[in-house]
């Protein structure tokens, strides 16, 4: 096995580091720096007239040497990928971030609104393949310094991160060619790189991580003791970090230029992709001088055609009253984290700053206004920190256990021994190795499947039910993983007759009265069997893994394992909306009883593929749904003979294994004659000799007894009248049906008897039926026919969490 490392992967700097030696280690790269930039650009190769070389392929830059072409391929280099993994299209957070970006960011053309791509080089990546090159140069370079193969990770993420967002990421990991070993969140993996250098005591402490980088921003509160912690505690803001910080900046240079010169300077990439670099420079020359200069030099041009050197002095006081707002918000967050977790400021013993914006004068002005300046600890330097808690961890889920005992020769440090997995004492110094797989590991235990104990949920997960009910399965702070205990399962319910689809959304948030209100963390589909009636019950469990990412379960009253599809927005959510024009198609109330078969062999098709997640198999069964919901009357004849002999074939071999036994001898045997002729002709070119044989076993099926007629008749009459408006009543016809049959089989006289009044039964239903099925929307009354969403807007796939029609409420909690 190769080597184990520690991931910090960026909004704005990646940074990797190591903890396999005595210490844990950052690991710089080949120009010596110990963070690269989280940059992705396409160099495209130039002729000798300055045009594109079309001969040569472009060279993908990431890192360092990707910024440094930014200027050069401003619509071509991808920055601040990490604010878009795992998001939608149609975000409104990603809306207002799309104008910052030069790049284009758009809907995949082979997915859905509800993923999202970035295009360059005219091509379309994903947040996921992007972040994948960062993480390979992550890989390479420290494949580089530690003289081997990299082949695990543990990789960064904030505490807020989604479903699918920790999901992209640890795709993105797996592609980069690494063995994803954890997804750990960035406020504990800056714990632990605190708690190796600091948890010297046994005594209790409270500490609070405050962890302010290029995209994001946490709060983790945390209770430590010695080798133990557990958090208590976490808030954040997705769409709060550096960039925000360097926006003001650049807001600021741009109506400074308006003003000065009279004119707009965004219109210019280059010159845009320039004032970006400079306001982060600027910012960061800020920290540690009174002032600083703004300078993009020989880009813009004045009405005259003269160059303008734009050069803005910013003052260290200018620039933090632009910020204050900013800060401020993130201070009230602290607050809010504290009185969350019923602690006041003077309760707090630590103070950890990680992530770069924490060293803004400003930002630690706040801190050590609210807790006193002896509570922050720098130690350890803040944009250090994630990715060596993170190493920390790998090393110590990996299969080499690290002596952490006092070193002979220098107690005040460790022994630092790597020693095999199935070793009992150091091999260097004899020490006992307490540090093993299933032990307490810096305050979280250790197991196949990570960290048990001590992480929390950032904020409660729960499902949507109609109403728009937020159904709470996980409540913020609540243990993660899932204890198997604690795991509960509620029971919802259909809202229509025979439904085929069931949507379970997934929210996280703490708003009660509106799960739309909370941010949305993924969606579940399943598909249902038919016949179900109207408020049939589903049982659905939620619950977060070790990664801190939900998992669900779905089962039917009877304990039929649903099977739901967690969808990811790629092919997977384009087969579900495909299968959503397929209940359309469905639905209409011209189609004779011969497409409906078809269309009801062709849709079951596609329910199945869709199960066995043969997405490609669903979408291609969906489009074969609505070309035969398309075909026109006058359609080409060689096809309509080939579509009734299919359908002949059918009804001939549901016939002989049915009825048979109504049948004189001589007569199956001619069906049977027939029923193969027809099927040879079929595979067969010949359409004279095609129609003959359909004609003829088209004559032969006209002969049946009077009895099979009726029987099938009646059949015909419970599928098409009873079973789309009241399929409970169908199954219970059926029943009775088939047991009358039996008696009928057996010759008994009885049974003839309970035909004559099962007929009348049946008649005395059907015209208490509505003569045409009109489904309509079970929250407002809108016809849908088939269409999931209705005219009001409403989702019609969801179930409703009480039983009945009504369409709100929490559900009772049920066991598997």
């Amino acid at each position: 096995m190769g080597h184990l490392v520690g991931i910090d992967l960026g909004t704005t700097n990646s940074v990797v580091a190591s903890a396999e030696g005595a210490s844990p280690q950052v690991l710089v790269d080949k120009n010596n720096r110990s963070q690269f930039r989280s940059v992705v650009s396409l160099k495209k190769r130039k002729s000798k007239k300055g045009g594109d070389d079309t001969g040569g392929a472009p060279e993908i830059l990431v890192g360092d040497v990707a910024l440094d072409n930014w200027p050069m391929a401003p619509t071509d280099t991808i920055v601040s990928i990490k604010r878009l993994m795992g998001r939608a299209v149609v975000e409104p957070e990603v809306e207002k971030v799309k104008r910052g970006f030069l790049y284009k960011v758009v809907q995949p053309s082979d997915g859905t609104r509800d993923s999202i791509r970035v295009v360059m080089g005219d091509k379309e990546y994903s947040p996921v393949e992007i972040s994948a090159l960062i993480l390979r140069c992550a890989k390479e370079f420290a494949e580089f310094r530690l003289g081997g193969e990299v082949t695990h990770a543990v990789i960064t993420v904030p505490a807020y991160f989604s479903q699918k967002q920790k999901s992209a990421t640890r795709q993105a990991g797996l592609l980069a060619g690494l063995q994803v070993i954890q997804i750990l969140d960035e406020p504990t993996a800056a714990a632990v790189a605190f708690g190796v250098d600091n948890a010297k005591s046994s005594d209790p402490k409270c500490i609070l991580v405050y962890d302010l980088g290029g995209g994001t921003f946490d709060i983790s509160i945390l209770m430590w003791a010695g080798n133990l912690f557990s958090q208590i505690n976490l808030e954040g803001d997705m769409w709060l970090g550096g960039d925000n910080f360097d926006q003001v900046l650049i807001d600021h240079a741009i109506q400074y230029i308006k003003e000065e010169y009279e004119m707009d300077p965004v219109v210019d990439m280059r010159f845009m992709v320039e004032l970006r670099k400079a306001a982060r420079e600027t910012k960061e020359r800020l920290s540690t001088s009174r002032s600083a200069d703004l300078v993009v030099a020989s880009l813009l041009k004045d009405a005259d055609g003269d160059i303008i050197d734009v050069v803005i002095e910013v003052t260290r006081e200018q620039y933090e009253a632009m910020i204050r707002p900013l800060v401020d918000r993130a201070t009230a967050l602290v607050e809010k984290a504290l009185a969350n977790a019923d602690l006041k400021p003077d309760q707090v013993d630590h103070v950890l700053m990680a992530g770069n914006c924490t060293c803004i004068p400003l930002v630690q002005e706040s801190m050590e206004k609210l807790f006193g300046k002896d509570k922050i600890l720098r130690n350890v330097h803040p944009k250090n920190c994630v990715a060596l808690g993170a190493a920390i961890v790998a090393a110590r889920r990996g299969p080499q256990v690290i002596c952490q005992a006092p070193d002979p020769a220098n107690p005040e440090r460790e022994c630092g021994r790597v020693n095999k997995d199935e070793a009992t004492v150091c091999e260097k110094c004899g020490a006992e190795l307490s540090l093993r797989k299933g032990q307490d590991d810096v305050g979280l235990v250790v197991g196949e499947e990570g960290f048990v104990g001590h992480s929390i949920a950032p904020f409660s997960y729960g499902a949507q039910t109609a109403g728009d009910t937020y159904n709470v399965y996980i409540k913020k702070n609540d243990q993660v993983p899932t204890p198997e205990s604690d795991r509960m399962t509620l029971t919802f319910y259909t809202r229509q007759p025979n439904q085929r689809m069931i949507a379970i959304p997934v929210y996280g948030g703490d708003n009660l009265e509106k799960a739309s209100a909370n941010n949305k963390q993924g969606e579940a589909f399943a598909v249902l069997p038919p016949g179900l009636p109207k408020g049939a019950p589903v049982r659905i469990r939620i619950w977060l893994n070790s990664n801190g990412i939900f998992e669900l379960a779905a089962f039917l009253e009877d304990g039929t394992n649903l099977e739901p599809l967690v969808l990811e927005g790629y092919k997977d959510q384009k087969a579900v909306e495909k299968i959503e024009e397929v209940e359309a198609a469905f639905h209409e109330e011209s189609l004779n009883p011969e497409k409906r078969a078809r269309l009801e062999q062709a849709r079951n098709e596609a329910f199945n593929r869709l199960k066995r997640k043969d997405y490609e198999g669903a979408l291609e069964q969906a489009r074969r749904v609505n070309e035969i919901a398309d075909e026109s009357e006058q359609a080409d004849q060689s096809d309509a003979l080939r579509a009734k002999c299919d359908g002949l074939v059918n009804f001939t071999q549901f016939v002989l294994q049915e009825y048979s036994w109504a049948l004189p001898a001589e007569r199956v045997y001619e069906m049977n004659k027939l029923l193969e002729e027809v099927r040879q002709a079929l595979q067969g070119g010949d359409q004279g000799a095609l129609k003959q044989k359909c004609e003829q076993l088209d004559a032969a099926t006209n002969k049946l007894p009077q009895i099979v007629n009726v029987l099938i008749g009646v059949r015909g009459a419970i599928n098409t009248r009873i079973r789309p408006i009241d399929p409970e009543k169908a199954q219970e016809l059926f029943e009775e049906l088939e047991r009358i049959e039996q008696g009928l089989k057996s010759n008994s006289s009885a049974a003839k008897g309970q035909f004559e009044a099962f007929l009348k039964k049946l008649t005395q239903v059907i015209e208490a039926m509505p003569k045409a099925v009109v489904q309509k929307c079970p929250d407002c009354g809108a016809p849908t026919q088939g269409k999931r969403i209705c005219p009001n807007g409403h989702d019609t796939w969801i179930p409703t969490a009480k039983s009945g029609v009504q369409s709100s409420g929490i559900g009772g909690i049920s066991s598997l």
